[in-house]
């Protein structure tokens, strides 16, 4: 399917084909165009799904897809940033400029509501990474709350784990996390060339669409909690945000404003 369209400075039309869906990772992720011909042509298809925007800034086409910020040069993909923690749920997002000419994006959480379960692996990457899980951007300190799951890790179908927040699956050992700059639930950005990368705001479960308007205004998108996984969150809202450097704003400790 579809996820993002883009003009060069010709007026060319690119499209992106996200390539991914969940449970299935066969699906070829490809960005075509539009040729002299009003027909379309395939560009790349050297991703990894899922693509999640195309940004054309500064002469260059830039790709959001899973784990990287790259650019198409010549039909080739350069990447700029890689290594985001989009092994999970969500992935990194949608790209916008700023008035200081920095690139943003939003970057996904990797599990609904900060715990890793059994949803998780419904998901279909559990238990392909089973270490993986969410990082703040700063340090934290745990309340020591845990999560008791089914664990659909073992074939012994009376087997439970339990899990705390910001940790692997069926682990329960930290009290204090480290915060990362590559972190989940956040506002990234960066140089043109990938260089100069910083977290930007963070607390943000699914920071999809991102964008700067002319007014020099940053909003972004918040896909909301779910009502599933071992911390099922309901009632959440879907919510627009107005973005503000610095600023931390709530997740997973809270939904739409509002105490969990």
């Amino acid at each position: 399917y579809s996820t993002s369209v883009e003009f060069d400075n010709e007026g060319t039309l690119f499209i992106a084909e996200a390539g991914y869906s969940y449970g299935d990772s066969s699906v070829v992720p490809r960005i075509l165009k539009m040729n002299e011909r009003d027909q379309l042509e395939e560009v790349t298809r050297d991703l990894e799904g899922p693509v999640t925007d195309l940004l054309w800034h500064g002469g260059k086409m830039y790709v959001s897809h899973r784990g990287k910020i790259s650019v198409i040069e010549n039909g080739m993909v350069r990447d700029l940033v890689v290594g985001l923690p989009s092994d999970g749920d969500h992935h990194n997002n949608q790209m916008s400029v700023g008035p200081d000419g920095m690139i943003y994006f939003g970057q996904g959480t990797a599990t609904n509501s900060g715990v890793v379960g059994p949803d998780n692996y419904r998901m279909g990457w559990l238990q392909d990474n089973p270490q993986f899980h969410d990082l703040p951007a700063q340090d934290i300190t745990l309340r020591g709350q845990t999560f008791t799951s089914d664990n659909p890790l073992t074939e012994d179908l009376q087997d439970q784990a339990t899990t705390g927040a910001f940790q692997p699956f069926g682990s329960t050992d930290e009290q204090t996390v480290p915060g990362v700059l590559k972190a989940s639930g956040t506002i990234l950005r960066m140089n043109g060339d990938g260089s100069g990368l910083e977290v930007y705001a963070w607390g943000l479960r699914n920071p999809y669409g991102v964008l700067w308007t002319p007014e020099g205004k940053l909003y972004a998108t918040e896909n909301g909690f779910d009502d599933r996984g071992s911390r099922p969150i309901a009632n959440d809202k879907e919510d627009l945000y107005l973005i503000r450097q610095g600023a931390w704003y709530g997740w997973p400790d809270f939904g739409s404003g509002q105490p969990i």
